[in-house]
């Protein structure tokens, strides 16, 4: 028999004076039997039933009975959940969406680490969320890519669309005039049925239903990121509308003749060089009010 069998026996008394010698030999037990020696000459107070009944009832507690509706509870905390997952859908379905206000540009950077650059009045448009499925971006406007390499997506705009690979281009895609300039790599733009794939140098110009291609662009990235808007034989309207965006002014050309063509470029940095920079070769005057507007008149 062992320590713990003797004590329990001990403590019902029924251990022999030879097993208690026994079971006091170990220190632990022996400090065990001494607390069982001496709660043992302890007494208890008397307990009164009829007294201690007459308290309870004196202390009666009120208690309010809640009849429980499980269905209902489970429809409500179901209702929280279908509302939670709509939100959830919906915050996961929004569009991202990056503007370039006038006078200003805005750099913007994909899942993908590529790099976008806006011009003055324009938009882009993708979702963030479904970028692995669905690799497209829509623009209004125009904008300078400089894909990362080995990235691959599409560009959508009004008038046609850009396919591309690791590549840097520019796009421009305002009203009826549509432009793709690729500076690096290979780009493949679809118009209407047709698909027409440049490389660096190159660009296509889609106008009015007119398709036109050149394989002389020297330049190594578009004007306008550095802050100058370029021009070959472009209609003054053309040109005039942009002057607008660089600058957020209104121009009031009804004294001027505006399908004129111009060639030239002008400065984002300062409106009276620029407005010099296009009126002069045309024999235009201008006059600059003070509410950011500018009226054209023919010169005499």
């Amino acid at each position: 028999m062992n320590r713990e069998e003797l004590l329990h026996k001990y403590l019902n008394n029924e251990l022999s004076e030879e097993q208690i010698a026994f079971l006091k030999e170990d220190p632990n037990y022996a400090s065990l039997i001494d607390i069982a020696q001496y709660s043992s000459r302890l007494e208890t107070p008397e307990f009164d039933q009829t007294v201690a009944y007459t308290g309870i009832q004196d202390k009666t507690v009120r208690v309010k009975t809640v009849k429980l509706t499980p269905w209902k509870t489970i429809a409500k905390v179901a209702a929280m959940i279908a509302i939670v997952f709509s939100l959830y859908l919906f915050v996961n379905q929004l569009d991202t969406n990056i503007y370039a206000q006038f006078g200003e540009q805005a750099a913007h950077v994909l899942p993908d680490d590529s790099n976008i650059l806006l011009n003055s009045g324009s938009k882009l448009t993708y979702n963030k969320n479904d970028w692995d499925q669905n690799r497209e971006v829509i623009l209004t406007g125009e904008a300078y890519f400089k894909v990362a390499k080995g990235s691959t997506f599409t560009v959508l705009t009004p008038l046609g669309d850009i396919k591309v690979l690791g590549t840097q281009f520019n796009v421009y895609a305002r009203n009826n005039d549509f432009k793709v300039s690729c500076f690096e790599g290979r780009v493949s733009v679809s118009l209407n049925d047709e698909v027409i794939t440049i490389t660096k140098g190159m660009g296509v110009n889609w106008r009015d239903g007119k398709l036109t291609t050149t394989d002389k662009i020297e330049l190594l990235a578009p004007l306008w990121i550095a802050h100058e808007s370029s021009f070959s034989n472009e209609t003054l309207a053309t040109v005039l509308n942009e002057l607008e965006r660089q600058y957020n002014i209104k121009i009031d050309a009804n004294g001027v003749d505006t399908t004129r063509m111009f060639s030239g470029s002008f400065t984002h940095d300062d409106l009276s060089i620029a407005l010099q920079s296009i009126c002069n070769p045309l024999q235009i005057t201008y006059e600059v009010k003070d509410n950011d507007q500018v009226v054209l008149h023919e010169a005499n």
